[in-house]
C-alpha cells in the first residue's frame, strides 16, 4: 500500500504564510529597534538586516492581500470572448 501525502489545504497554507510573514516582519522590527541609534558598524548592519526582513514581511502580507483578486482578474482576462 502506497501512502501519498496530501498537499495542504489552501486555507492552511494562507494562515501559515500569514504567520510566517508576520513573524519575519516583527523580527525585522526588533532588529531595527536593537540596532537603532548606535555608531557601531555591526549595529548598523543589524538595522539594515532588520529593514530587509521588515520589507520581506510586508511583501508577503501584500501578496496574501492581493493574490485572490489578481487570480480572479487573470481568470477574467483569460476568458475567451465571442465577437
Amino acid at each position: 500500500m502506497e501512502v501519498v501525502a496530501e498537499p495542504p489545504a489552501p486555507e492552511r497554507f494562507q494562515w501559515r504564510f500569514f504567520a510566517i510573514s508576520l513573524t519575519i516582519r516583527v523580527f525585522g522590527a526588533v532588529l531595527i529597534w536593537l540596532g537603532d541609534g548606535s555608531p557601531l558598524l555591526w549595529r548598523k548592519a543589524v538595522v539594515v538586516l532588520g529593514v530587509v526582513l521588515f520589507l520581506v514581511g510586508i511583501t508577503g502580507l501584500k501578496y496574501l492581500l492581493m493574490a485572490k483578486p489578481l487570480k480572479q482578474l487573470g481568470n477574467w482576462l483569460g476568458q475567451k470572448r465571442e465577437p
